[in-house]
């Protein structure tokens, strides 16, 4: 995909895991890039809140993954993201506390 340099370049973070072992999404936020401005605002969409479909960002991610809450980030906002980047939290190195 190219940009131009006018266009936004909006990102969709989401920190997922497995708890109980369960797969959950602990968090989801946009990120989106103004290029005039070069400002960034970010979004975050708490997890357990009602969006207007009824829906939680876990229960669209129990069922349909990243790709659901992509689809559902689109849907709700009418924005196009560029980028989808998955933080799987049990992957991050661990060392205890100091």
């Amino acid at each position: 995909m190219i940009l131009k340099k006018s266009e936004p370049f909006t990102t969709l973070l989401i920190e997922t895991g497995t708890n109980n072992p369960k797969n959950v999404c602990y968090a989801a936020v946009l990120a989106s890039t103004n290029a005039t401005t070069k400002q960034t605002t970010f979004m975050n969409f708490p997890v357990f809140a009602l969006i207007p479909n009824q829906k939680t960002i876990t229960g669209v991610y129990n069922t349909n993954r990243n790709d659901g809450i992509l689809q559902m980030v689109k849907e709700l906002l009418n924005v196009s993201v560029n980028k989808v980047v998955q933080v799987d939290v049990n992957k991050i190195g661990w060392t205890g506390l100091l």
